[in-house]
């Protein structure tokens, strides 16, 4: 289950409709927009990319699928706090850089399988 598509779509996301098993999404560098339901996730991701994107709003961190290891959501305009603490134990990178992010990031409760955490403006 490997989906792939560059620099063609438009619109909004509805991850609610997401197959179940789906475990790799990338919908990176197009002109997506809409907010990003954590909580919609399909259970079974373990990668998501939707880099360079114009996803706005907050999103919480903490509503991430179990299995999830990594995750892709640079340049795009997401807002809000980012919460570092009770996340999946499998996750070992996020990138959220160029975003518009606010408050405090405490970076003492990352899980162990942190192995990159990219969160520069």
């Amino acid at each position: 289950s490997y989906h792939h598509h560059h620099h063609c779509f438009s619109g909004t996301v509805n991850l609610s409709s997401a197959r179940t098993n789906l475990e790799n999404l990338f919908l990176g560098v197009n002109r997506l927009e809409g907010t990003l339901d954590m909580k919609e996730l399909p259970p079974n991701l373990k990668d998501l990319g939707a880099e360079e994107n114009k996803f706005h709003g907050s999103f919480d961190l903490r509503k991430l699928p179990k299995k999830i290891k990594e995750i892709q959501l640079q340049e795009n305009n997401l807002t809000g706090e980012v919460f570092l603490e009770d996340l999946p134990k499998s996750l070992g990178e996020i990138s959220f850089f160029q975003n518009n992010f606010s408050g405090t990031v405490d970076l003492t409760r990352l899980p162990e399988s942190m192995r990159n955490l990219l969160i520069p403006k």
